[in-house]
Formats: structure tokens, sequence, C-alpha cells
């Protein structure tokens, strides 16, 4: 928001599968880089998959002790982090805690579908005051953030999903 990011732009995954959040991490980490930030990607957690991305996994389990205290080491040399998909965000509020260092939370989905009912809905809003800023794909998922769950409309972007037009080639 306020000018380039003081260190490097730290992207947080919950797996190295090869999803959406998850090749969008490394492309706007890639897309850093090629401007001149350091932008590390990392994920909680492995998956077992063959086709991965090349993504350093911090643990066995995305939420386990160990691989929290893996993402705050990782967080110690970040100057920002971006934590994309809703397994990260809980990984992230707790990991940053005392540390300064701020997170923007890549909402990836639609709240009312994730995150609308009892528990999930109260833990989900206690963990939404944590992000410096939240990123939603569309007006929609970002006035529901707002009405759902108490997120300010001054923390919230909405940017639309993009990619490399050269991954999406047009077929004739």
């Amino acid at each position: 928001e306020n000018g380039a990011p003081r260190g490097p732009v730290l992207q947080v995954t919950v797996s190295n599968q090869r999803r959406g959040a998850e090749v969008f991490a490394v492309d706007l980490a890639a897309e850093l880089v090629r401007r001149g930030l350091a932008a590390p990607a990392v994920a909680l957690a492995a998956t077992e998959e063959r086709n991965t991305l090349p993504v350093r996994a911090l643990g066995s389990k995305p939420l386990g002790v160990s691989t929290l205290r893996a993402l705050r080491r990782e967080m110690a040399a970040a100057g920002s982090v971006v934590a994309h998909g809703s397994r990260t965000l809980p990984a992230c509020a707790v990991a940053t805690v005392g540390t300064g260092v701020p997170f923007v939370y890549r909402s990836i989905g639609d709240p009312r579908a994730w995150s609308s009912r009892g528990m999930r809905r109260w833990r989900t809003t206690a963990l939404l005051r944590r992000p410096r800023l939240v990123a939603a794909r569309w007006r929609g998922a970002a006035d529901a953030l707002v009405a759902q769950h108490g997120v300010p409309v001054d923390r919230i972007r909405v940017i639309p999903n993009g990619g490399p037009v050269e991954r999406c080639p047009v077929v004739g």
C-alpha cells in the first residue's frame, strides 16, 4: 500500500499441490522477482501428489506446531506475508503474533460457502481481525466479508483473478 515492501514478500500456500491458489502464489512470486523483489514461496505441508509445484514444505501438517514454528522463522526474514487461501489464514494469524510482520490474506472463495455458520463463522471472524489487508476475488465476496465477518471496508481490496496470457492459448 505505502510503497515497496521493506523486505521479501513471503508467499504462503497450504500445500505444494498444483491447485489454483498455489499456482497463483507461485506466479505472483515469479512476477515480484521479475520486478526486483525477493518473493520466496513456502507451503505449510507437502502433498503426496506427483504433479507438484517447486515450493518447499515447512512441515507435515498445515497447522502442526512444528509447521507454525517453521513459518514463524520464515516470517522473521520477511517484510510482509501473503496468505493464499482459507487454511493459510489461521496459520499466518497465529505465526505473525508479536512479530510486527504485516500479512495480507487472499480470500479465494465465497465466504458464504466456507464460513457461514457456527464455530467456523466465529473462528473466521476472529482470525480476519489479524491481516492488514484482505484481498477478495470479486465484489460479492468482499461484501460477504464485510456483512458476515465485520471486516472493515477500508481493509478489503477486490483483485480479480488473473494469470499469464501465455498459459491460456486461444484454440481455434
